[in-house]
């Protein structure tokens, strides 16, 4: 137990079996093979707390790379998969580690993690690894919580980048997924943080969220989620909403573009529902929105809807687009409205989302919602210049850019209590 086993360059035939508790360690990636000619795995671990290291496993359509059953703290680094049934296979146990491992050519998927009903796989972290042409999917996660996923890039899978059924509390990051089925397919899956990810280039849908939130919401944030679904018509999605229990996610800060349809929403039972979506841009899609029959209501506000085709194909008449104050920005009001006069940041008429449902944006905004507003670097009197409470001022002010300012606002109080305002149009 506790030692560390040294595997030199070479090419292996062998049927590894590790029941205690160490390190294999190759000394080269590049020229430590492992291959299994007998049995259904390379390496088969059936104890906790074993690290597998800098090597190179090849397997075939009958033999997994690495599989355990019930173990805990396995860590596999530097491990290069290629042509396995899966690269690695776990079912059940908790507390698995991937980093800086390459899948290649799997059979089925690259990595496969199952728990059951009774017991969760707990604590899964995988880290800086490239899954490319795997005949399934990059990664399949089955009945697991507590996952963290951090700058991996998922390509060329048969099926998706990553598929996930009952998976809670994720976060996925800094990741690249394209040209895979679905980008990323989650069924009644909840608690998912999807953060700063470029989804691009799948066949269908960039993310499906399949009966998933509604418990416990999934959020979408800063994610750049384009060019998905070429070709497939239009129930494909930039992200697509699917089931009743789609419901009560939160979307915001996201890039949706030249998709044929931006958001999607198809239930077959109602639901699909209180979705909220803030300070997205939706631009260049055949259709931004489509909800379709029996799904909603949802809440759109301060989104940018660019130059699609279709802004909205279809909404349920309670859906709404403002909040009394502020609403979403329309590329296309003027057009529709023209008779319109701009009043502060707004625009004095509604802006009719779907006719005939009675749909309205009452506050349609102006100009885009700045994402990043401007900033104030310095604000100040000119030299020698005298400021004399309700007496106009010269004042200097450097601002970074903000490409729809309309004027600054602020005042100035003296020692002694004075205040004086002063605005700059």
């Amino acid at each position: 137990d506790g030692d560390t086993v040294v595997v030199y360059n070479g090419d292996y035939d062998e049927n590894i079996r590790i029941g205690k508790r160490i390190t294999l360690m190759g000394t080269d990636q590049r020229t430590v093979v492992l291959r299994n000619s007998n049995g259904n795995s390379v390496i088969t671990v059936s104890s906790s707390q074993v690290t597998i290291s800098n090597l190179r496993i090849e397997g075939s359509m009958a033999r997994v790379g690495i599989y355990a059953h019930d173990v805990t703290g396995l860590s596999v680094r530097k491990v290069a998969f290629t042509g396995c049934e899966k690269g690695i296979m776990l079912e059940m146990g908790h507390h698995l580690t991937v980093a800086h491992c390459t899948f290649r050519n799997s059979h089925t998927s690259g990595l496969y993690v199952s728990g059951n009903d009774a017991e969760r796989f707990e604590n899964i972290d995988i880290r800086d690894c490239t899954f490319s042409d795997n005949k399934a999917n990059a990664i399949l996660l089955n009945r697991c919580r507590h996952v963290m996923m951090d700058r991996l890039t998922m390509t060329g899978s048969g099926h998706d980048g990553i598929n996930a059924y009952k998976v809670a509390w994720v976060q996925l990051r800094n990741s690249t997924i394209s040209d895979n089925r679905n980008g990323l397919m989650l069924f009644d899956s909840h608690g998912w943080d999807i953060e700063d990810n470029v989804i691009q280039g799948n066949r269908h849908n960039g993310i499906e969220l399949n009966q998933s939130g509604a418990e416990i919401p999934n959020e979408l944030h800063r994610n750049q989620i384009s060019r998905n679904s070429q070709g497939q018509g239009i129930s494909a999605a930039g992200i697509l909403f699917f089931g009743k229990g789609a419901a009560d996610n939160i979307v915001a800060n996201n890039d949706i573009a030249e998709n044929p349809t931006g958001l999607n929403f198809i239930s077959y039972s109602g639901g699909c529902n209180y979705n909220t979506f803030r300070r997205n841009v939706v631009r260049k899609c055949d259709y931004g929105i489509w909800e379709s029959s029996g799904t909603g209501p949802n809440t759109y506000l301060l989104n940018d809807f660019l130059y699609n085709s279709v802004q909205a194909a279809a909404v349920n008449r309670m859906s709404t687009f403002d909040d009394g104050h502020m609403g979403n920005y329309w590329s296309d009001y003027q057009t529709k409205v023209p008779s319109a006069i701009k009043v502060g940041s707004l625009w004095s008429a509604p802006y009719q989302v779907v006719s005939g449902v009675g749909a309205y944006d009452d506050y349609p905004l102006a100009y885009r919602y700045e994402q990043d507003p401007p900033v104030i670097q310095h604000l100040g009197p000119l030299e020698g210049e005298v400021l004399t409470p309700g007496m106009s001022a010269t004042f200097g002010v450097i601002a970074s850019d903000g490409s729809h300012i309309e004027g600054y606002t602020w005042s100035v109080k003296t020692p002694d209590g004075f205040e004086s305002s002063y605005e700059l149009a």
